[in-house]
């Protein structure tokens, strides 16, 4: 099941860090002083190693679950 989690996320993500989704986002404005595309770049990142931690966390959770049974 792990394996399906990680693999569901490195498709997603890869297609999120695809040339047509960043060129939505490659425009001339500033967020926080921090243009746009550098912004999105960042969190999808930043979300990206929180989903892949989760899902190894809910794995390790469900072996150990099952182990104790």
């Amino acid at each position: 099941m792990k394996s399906y989690r990680l693999f569901f996320l490195f498709v997603l993500f890869l297609l999120l860090f695809n040339e047509p989704v960043l060129s939505i986002v490659n425009r001339a404005e500033l967020v926080a002083g921090i243009p746009l595309l550098y912004l999105y770049v960042l969190v999808l990142w930043l979300v990206l190693i929180g989903a892949i931690a989760y899902a190894l966390y809910q794995s390790e959770a469900t072996e150990e679950a099952t182990v104790d049974e």
